[in-house]
């Protein structure tokens, strides 16, 4: 949408109600959003769709950085496009990247690469993007605020170790657009010349958005449906807002990934009736899912084994001073407090009432443990 940001006040009372969040760190403030099942029914009108991921400096109100606005797929109640919606001469269509999103930014002349939720990039995405950023993408970065002013560069993120639609080959930071901070404008890879030409002296890789065709949305739509290994399509209309057009090939995997979700928790309550050699038979249908579960579980395994080594370290001193030395080691670790109730219920008991703490956790926590787990594993 082209016009200018929210003001950072009037953002923030609307994030002040579900499902925004607020996120505070030097100086900057990141405003987004978290859906409970991917939906909502929040009132979604210009000023909140621009809230998906927008920085502003704190001090000054100034927004720093403004990465896609939000927008629907077609068939979406939310997307105000209808079907038979004629396709126009200036509508754009490019492949969607299927990663996590990057905002490249510039603070206090300081740049900031920040994911759409928050400031600081996961310990999985900060991995992802060193294996994907190159000196290129640094001089193009550069460049790119020279050349074009108070802008976020946006890009996706791929990598064939995190889990993800499609299958990538290698790591890579794919630019999807460049946007103008104060105004709200786009500019797109193939279809806006000054950005091409510097595209072409840095070689960075990119997405490229083409003409749309004939017909209509609906058309468009059967036409690509029936493709297979891409998530889908994203559409740039001439009114000035985006759109998602899916593969069937898409929606199967998601519902495949909701057969995963109902496994997990069978996995949960396998482990918790010590039944877990049932539970893995059951999938030798399907050795992927098989060989996720097992490698989970030697996750698990592990986890359990680091816990029983740190509880032998700390074996003889007073409790008081065994709990302090264990916060200590464990207090930067993922899942801190799971391990440290695991390594203090093996400096107890040993292995065994390390199990049984481990279920314990999972009565409670385990779709949070199994999650992060998981992304170990």
């Amino acid at each position: 949408m082209r016009k200018p940001p929210p003001p950072l006040k009037r953002a923030l009372e609307i994030a002040a109600h579900p499902p925004f969040r607020v996120q505070r760190e030097e100086g900057l403030v990141l405003i987004s959003y978290r859906e409970k099942g991917g939906f909502s029914e929040a009132s979604w009108d210009a000023e909140a769709r621009e809230l998906r991921g927008i920085v502003y400096a704190e001090a000054t109100g100034e927004a720093v950085s403004r990465p896609f606005h939000r927008f629907f797929n077609l068939g979406d109640p939310r997307c105000g496009f209808p079907p038979d919606r004629p396709l126009k001469t200036n509508d754009l269509l490019a492949r969607k990247v299927d990663g996590f999103l990057l905002q490249v930014f510039a603070f206090q002349e300081k740049l900031w690469f920040a994911s759409r939720a928050a400031l600081r990039l996961s310990k999985a995405e900060h991995a992802s993007w060193r294996q994907a950023w190159t000196p290129r993408h640094d001089a193009f970065v550069r460049q790119a605020l020279e050349s074009l002013g108070s802008i976020t560069l946006l890009f996706e993120v791929v990598d064939p170790k995190r889990l993800s639609l499609e299958r990538h080959e290698e790591a890579a930071a794919v630019l999807l657009a460049i946007r103008h901070i104060p105004t709200g404008r786009y500019w797109f890879p193939g279809a806006a010349p000054e950005l091409d030409a510097l595209l072409q002296s840095f070689q960075v890789p990119h997405v490229s958005w083409r003409p749309a065709g004939a017909g209509t949305l609906e058309e468009l739509h059967r036409r690509v449906r029936n493709e297979k290994d891409k998530e889908g399509y994203v559409l740039w209309l001439e009114e000035g807002d985006f759109l998602k057009v899916k593969t069937d090939w898409a929606l199967g995997f998601s519902r495949k990934q909701r057969r995963f979700q109902d496994h997990l928790r069978e996995f949960s309550r396998s482990l918790m009736e010590d039944r877990f050699d049932d539970f893995i038979a059951g999938l030798s249908s399907e050795p992927e899912m098989q060989g996720d579960f097992l490698r989970l579980y030697r996750r698990i395994r592990n986890l359990i084994g680091e816990t029983l080594a740190m509880a032998e370290e700390v074996r003889g001193l007073p409790r008081k001073e065994a709990v302090a030395l264990l916060e200590g080691r464990l207090r930067s670790l993922p899942l801190a407090q799971a391990r440290l109730s695991l390594a203090l219920a093996a400096y107890e008991g040993g292995e065994e009432r390390a199990w049984a703490r481990f279920k314990t956790l999972l009565k409670g926590r385990g779709p949070q443990i199994l999650d992060a787990l998981l992304e170990e594993a």
